[in-house]
């Protein structure tokens, strides 16, 4: 009888600690499938990534610029962002010759990318390694034109900005830059700025 008694009683246990093991499995697995529906609704679409744009930039002196350049980007992380640009610009060029200053116009263009850092929430910094082709001219010793030709000029941009929002999804920002480069067929002065006025929105 005692034995019946004892048997009876380590069963009922196996049973019950059983039916907790289950139930623990249950809700760990319950717990695990909500985590992993929340982080799927979570995740931001590639599409709400992608953002496009452009920018207007000018610059003054004896080689005077008016460019546009039109942007696709992608946002990496809610403070980083990359993307390419594609570059137009008209220049006019002021030369020192021997019957006086003259003045020619160029057609230029180019393409670059970027990495733009928000270090705070509407302050960044930006750096855009760039290439440009150039028309180059050819005078002769009384400064007229002789002929042109074209050729590539490397550029390392580095500098800040501010971003406005002006929408939930959209933008204006306004930066300056600096070449680190330098190449001595670019037609800037070492350490010349370049400002650059732009925008951008989002899907």
């Amino acid at each position: 009888m005692k034995t019946f008694i004892t048997i009876t009683l380590l069963a009922f246990s196996i049973i019950a600690f059983s039916q907790t093991d289950t139930s623990k499995a249950y809700v760990d697995t319950t717990k695990a499938a909500s985590a992993t529906n929340n982080k799927q609704t979570n995740k931001t679409p590639f599409i709400k990534k992608i953002y496009f744009g452009g920018e207007f930039g000018v610059s003054f002196g004896t080689y005077t610029t008016i460019t546009i350049s039109p942007l696709l980007g992608y946002r990496i992380s809610p403070k980083l962002y990359t993307g390419i640009q594609f570059h137009y610009t008209w220049a006019k060029h002021t030369i020192n010759t021997i019957t006086g200053d003259k003045s020619y116009n160029y057609n230029n263009y180019g393409i670059s990318t970027f990495l733009r850092w928000y270090m705070i929430k509407n302050l960044y910094i930006h750096i855009e390694p760039e290439f440009m082709n150039y028309q180059q001219t050819f005078l002769d010793s009384k400064g007229n034109l002789v002929s042109t030709e074209r050729y590539w000029v490397p550029y390392v941009w580095a500098g800040a900005g501010l971003r406005k929002m002006i929408s939930r999804r959209s933008w204006v920002s306004a930066h300056v830059l600096f070449d680190l480069v330098n190449d001595p067929d670019s037609p800037y002065k070492n350490w010349e700025p370049r400002y650059s006025v732009g925008f951008g929105t989002s899907f």
